[in-house]
């Protein structure tokens, strides 16, 4: 079930995608074409991904193919996602569709997602999302089937600028809920949640366009930024007690999410991105659990990206390795490009 919800979010991130600018007249010049993973350890036996995007003539995003083969001690499953895009004569995208199927030797998900995109003024006004998916157990051949929809509506001031976003879902195994996002000056400011009929709930707390705390129940995250805005470290409590943080640290280069076709969408909103900038790289990540007796552990939790870049700035390999999850490590991606100006 992790990696169908990973994919239905990957298709869900490219409508809301944000930035720490607001180039909706920038136009790419260097982007993504592919994207190879592979990894060992962690407490998998090998990791395979492969992404590779798709162009027209005109230069825009018209199909991602995502394939991902993993593998464990006790199990081995593969995957299979594709998201077509098409456009009108004005260069703006109007719909996506994604088709993603996974399975291993207990059972086998099958997603279907399909998405409206409607403008007004050149700028993206809604977006409705369809999901139907499926769950297959083979012991028993049990099939489960859900169905998602969520409208997401934009709202801007006279001089354009995005104000509110109002998403509504209806799920056929939660109900209702609907979150809206207020902003000002490209900043996230307040975001209150409400599901069915309940009340309208508030978790998160935001300082200058990025969310500083979240707090659920007995939970409450802390989050920490340097002065770039990375975001550098993660408490997490629980019922008032310290039980693990997570540090990372950045570079300076480039990062590929700057060469990420869908962040050039014609009319899509941009604004700050509330969970920190990631237009540079991620050098190292640990987490740390505090024990009972207020010591620090580290040891199951560490790893180092190491990279190698081209003559654009951009990384053309990382290569990773420690530990996680108690166990050895290790692996690399491979990243390839097209370049637009070269075709100028």
């Amino acid at each position: 079930m992790k990696k169908l919800v990973l994919i239905i979010c990957s298709l869900a991130t490219l409508s809301s995608c944000s930035k720490n600018i607001d180039p909706e007249n920038e136009q790419p010049t260097y982007l993504l074409a592919s994207s190879t993973q592979n990894s060992t350890g962690g407490g998998w036996v090998s990791n395979n991904y492969v992404v590779n995007y798709e162009y027209n003539t005109n230069n825009q995003l018209f199909r991602s193919i995502t394939s991902s083969k993993n593998k464990s001690t006790s199990d081995e499953s593969n995957g299979l996602s594709t998201t077509t895009y098409s456009y009108n004569e004005d260069g703006f995208v109007t719909s996506a569709k994604s088709d993603m199927n996974s399975g291993g030797k207990d059972t086998r998900d099958i997603s279907t997602t399909n998405i409206q995109y409607t403008y007004q003024k050149g700028r993206l006004s809604q977006e409705v999302s369809n999901n139907t998916y499926e769950r297959t157990t083979f012991a028993t051949g049990k099939k489960e089937i859900s169905t998602y929809q969520t409208t997401t509506s934009y709202t801007y001031d006279s001089k354009g600028s995005l104000t509110q976003i109002l998403q509504e879902s209806v799920s056929s195994s939660s109900g209702t809920s609907k979150s809206t996002t207020f902003l000002s000056g490209g900043k996230i400011t307040k975001k209150v949640y409400q599901s069915g009929n309940g009340p309208e709930m508030e978790y998160d707390t935001y300082s200058n366009g990025l969310i500083v705390q979240n707090k659920y129940g007995t939970s409450t995250n802390f989050y920490k930024y340097d002065a770039a805005d990375h975001l550098i470290k993660t408490e997490r409590w629980e019922s008032g007690k310290q039980y693990s943080y997570t540090e990372q640290t950045f570079d300076s280069q480039k990062a590929t999410y700057l060469a990420n076709p869908t962040s050039f969408f014609k009319g899509w909103p941009k604004y700050v991105n509330s969970n920190g900038n990631y237009s540079n790289n991620v050098l190292n990540t640990r987490i740390v659990y505090i024990q009972p007796n207020g010591s620090e552990s580290s040891a199951d939790h560490n790893y180092t990206n190491n990279y190698q870049f081209n003559e654009k700035g951009f990384p053309a390999k990382k290569t990773y390795s420690g530990k996680w999850n108690g166990t050895n490590y290790s692996g690399e991606e491979i990243y390839t490009y097209i370049d637009l100006s070269a075709k100028k």
